[in-house]
């Protein structure tokens, strides 16, 4: 049998930890905010680009965000999450939530990014959507170059191995590995060609050029205008078929070298997203792909059109990753991969850090609890050695002072409080809803209102700068507002 001392704090407890129970499934399932797939889409629609706003990617993201506005007729916005040589935004895509609302599109890096130690993370990680393009590589040389063709540019490398540079993008980008390919396809050592890193196509032209460098390795939309101008040719195409704007640039395979190139970009959806939302998706995207606006956009852009659904993109992505590792091994980029471990936990989810924050506030609030209860151990038993009315033991006397409230009403509102606020956060998003419980506790401190929104915004400036801006960390955003 209890006590009656046990069983008031028994009773007191129950609440409190039913309380932290239900605190912590909502953070531990934040996909109970997830919109039924039946009415989908009822409320805005992301698509994150793991480049920077302007490039090729992103301007691909914006038309396809635009057309799908106007198919499904709710706001469809793109999201930059740039950083870790794409692996930010895509693994911010891959840990959203599967209801539809999230798209990634997703890029060449996608089948490399494991390989080489960037980031843990492949297309399988994914419920991949629908390809929406394809540029070949090409080497792309000065106009006035001495070789003629493919052939005649790998003679000079296999002489005079270490002489030749070439350029296109950072070392072990998609042009880099391209070339990589290209030479292992010829019998050549991946260091036959001394590659020089740059921060993309345009300035390796620039460099091309310039005569710093004697070809480059880039997509031929990326050249055009210099292609248009004379000032640069194309020695050879890296792909199966040769480029219908260009017939008479020849591919690898015309010179007898069997090696493609491709860089693609397709939509891609969290795992286990509803196949109703799936399909619909799909639907509206191969409408899309398929109108003359698309093909206009893309002719104006320079980009190739490819477009595969289903298991012919899924396919593609398997072939793809095949076909990059050994690559990517070979020409000594695998050399990362020990540490690819610490290098894709970079990013934990946005769940990550709210979840370590209620846990943060809940262990504080037992440490509280429990000093609490041990100050009024105390105090009874002072009480009960001081003051023993006639007739009663100091026994009972220390019990009955003791069979309080197990938390004190401040305490009992800050758990209520700590529990509002985790309920609110995949409604209202991670940013509003702690800015709203911070002021809220420091004005119940008796601060005044508006130095606790000054404060509360200052501290939430201070984590946006830290965390979103330079850790790259991805919070929760709310749904409710975008409703």
């Amino acid at each position: 049998m209890l006590r009656p001392a046990n069983r008031s704090r028994l009773a007191a407890g129950v609440p409190l930890a039913l309380l932290a129970w239900l605190a912590i499934a909502a953070l531990a399932r934040p996909s109970s905010a997830q919109q039924s797939a039946s009415d989908y889409p009822n409320r805005m629609i992301v698509v994150i680009c793991p480049w920077a706003p302007g490039g090729g990617t992103d301007r691909v993201a914006r038309f396809l965000a635009d057309q799908l506005q106007r198919e499904l007729g709710k706001p469809v916005v793109v999201q930059n999450q740039t950083g870790g040589s794409g692996a930010t935004g895509h693994t911010a895509g891959a840990q959203a939530r599967p209801d539809g609302y999230t798209l990634t599109l997703g890029t060449f890096e996608l089948s490399t990014m494991r390989a080489m130690g960037v980031a843990n993370l492949s297309y399988r990680d994914f419920q991949p959507l629908l390809q929406v393009n394809a540029d070949p590589a090409a080497i792309i040389v000065r106009s006035d170059a001495p070789w003629q063709s493919l052939t005649e540019l790998l003679a000079e490398v296999r002489a005079k191995p270490g002489t030749l540079k070439m350029s296109g993008t950072a070392a072990g980008g998609a042009w880099d590995l391209a070339r990589a390919g290209l030479l292992l396809a010829a019998d050549l050592p991946t260091d036959a060609v001394v590659w020089i890193p740059s921060q993309g196509s345009a300035p390796s032209l620039v460099e091309l050029l310039g005569g710093h460098v004697d070809a480059v390795c880039c997509s031929i939309p990326e050249a055009q205008s210099q292609l248009e101008a004379g000032q640069l040719r194309i020695l050879s195409v890296l792909a199966r078929e040769r480029v219908a704007e260009y017939p008479d640039a020849r591919t690898a395979i015309d010179e007898g070298i069997d090696w493609e190139a491709v860089g693609w970009r397709g939509l891609f959806l969290p795992p286990e997203t509803p196949d109703e939302v799936r399909d619909l998706l799909t639907e509206k995207l191969i409408q899309i792909t398929g109108s003359a606006a698309y093909r206009e956009f893309m002719a104006q852009n320079g980009f190739g059109i490819t477009v595969r659904t289903g298991d012919d993109f899924r396919e593609f992505l398997e072939a793809q990753e095949a076909r990059w590792t050994p690559v990517v091994e070979a020409a000594g980029y695998s050399a990362q991969v020990g540490q690819s471990q610490a290098v894709s936990s970079a990013d934990p989810g946005p769940w990550f850090f709210p979840r370590l924050l209620a846990i943060g506030l809940f262990a504080g609030l037992v440490v509280l609890g429990g000093a609490e209860l041990m100050r009024a151990r105390r105090s009874a038993a002072r009480v009960s050695q001081s003051k023993v009315p006639p007739g009663q033991s100091t026994e009972i006397v220390a019990e009955s002072s003791a069979a309080g409230p197990l938390l004190s009403r401040e305490a009992c509102l800050l758990v209520a409080g700590v529990v509002v606020y985790v309920g609110a956060i995949p409604w209202l998003g991670f940013f509003p809803s702690t800015m709203l419980f911070a002021a809220l506790l420091m004005i119940r401190q008796r601060l005044p209102w508006w130095q606790a929104i000054l404060l509360s915004a200052a501290m939430l400036a201070i984590v946006y700068l830290l965390f979103v801006q330079q850790f790259r960390v991805v919070l929760p955003a709310g749904a409710w507002w975008a409703n």
